[in-house]
């Protein structure tokens, strides 16, 4: 009975980190040894994030910089990716395309998952009228198609301005009503995910067991609950950056995403690609290759993590 206890109280104590931490490290390790598709989803993305944070470094001349090399120059070595119809390096934009669209795509997936976290947690735990009122809610959103939500609140809200941002850069209004609007897509949609686990969670013997010895409702949720949703919550959120990608090309394609004088791989598609893809290729070539690798290596990581934080499918 005082093992019983005991373990009871580590339990309660919250004494679970160097576990979790143990089971992060083994699954990167099945990652390195069991998943090269995963493997190379990770490498993929490295190279991406490399290209988002190094670009000034890495891009051989601004973006926007006008006749850098001839008009329509075919690839070569000074441009590994031809030029445009204005002689801007295209290489360069792609380089920076890669920062805007995976900056934009990691925050609203970060905001995606505090409104998941924070609707699955609480109508999971709490129930009752709680419950019922979020899912009421979250029934309404769903019903509406994702696209013509994302199409009709960036529509309204593309004229405004935020006084206080920046009118340039990555931090603008645009960008931002973007970022809040592809995360409240995927965080509503997945909060259900969320809270199908926390009822699974709430009802087993641990967490009865840390209540008994006087757990109250927030620290269960926080020390006891979450931490066994986080691997889940890392393989959607990993899943989440592809289709946030995609969703902020699809935006710049048909023209409400990041505005004209900001690179993105959407944009290009949609202006120089397909005015001149007829006359020089590479336009819509160079872009799309990016795009898809990007999709591709996200989606490849999400699938592995799945398969190794997810103790039903380790095998």
């Amino acid at each position: 009975m005082s093992n019983v206890t005991g373990a009871a109280q580590g339990i309660a104590t919250g004494e679970v980190g160097g576990r979790h931490r143990s089971l992060y490290r083994d699954a990167f390790i099945r990652l390195l040894k069991g998943k090269p598709l995963g493997v190379v989803g990770l490498a993929i993305v490295l190279v991406f994030i490399a290209f988002a944070v190094f670009a000034p470094m890495i891009a051989p001349s601004d973006p926007n910089e006008l006749a850098a090399g001839p008009r329509f120059s075919s690839p070569s070595f000074s441009h590994p990716m031809g030029t445009d119809n204005l002689g801007r390096d295209v290489f360069s934009r792609v380089v920076w395309g890669a920062r805007i669209s995976i900056t934009i795509g990691m925050i609203a997936v970060v905001a995606g998952t505090v409104i998941a976290l924070s609707i699955g947690l609480a109508s999971g735990f709490i129930g009752g009228w709680v419950d019922s009122i979020f899912q009421r809610v979250v029934d309404a959103f769903m019903a509406f198609p994702g696209l013509v939500f994302i199409l009709a609140v960036v529509s309204v809200f593309h004229q405004y301005k935020i006084p206080f941002l920046p009118a340039t850069g990555i931090i603008r209004t645009e960008n931002i009503v973007l970022m809040a609007t592809i995360g409240t897509l995927l965080g509503v949609g997945a909060s259900r995910v969320i809270r199908s686990n926390v009822l699974s969670l709430a009802a087993t013997t641990y967490v009865d067991a840390a209540r008994a010895l006087g757990a109250g409702p927030m620290r269960l949720m926080l020390v006891h609950i979450l931490p066994n949703i986080l691997p889940l919550t890392i393989t959607l959120a990993t899943l989440w950056l592809g289709a946030a990608i995609l969703l902020e090309a699809t935006l710049s394609f048909l023209g409400l995403g990041v505005p004209p004088d900001v690179p993105t791989w959407g944009g290009m598609l949609s202006r120089e690609a397909r005015q001149w893809m007829d006359r020089a290729p590479w336009l819509l070539i160079s872009p799309g290759i990016a795009l898809s690798l990007a999709v591709f290596g996200f989606n490849m990581l999400g699938d592995a993590l799945r398969d190794v934080l997810d103790p039903r499918l380790r095998s």
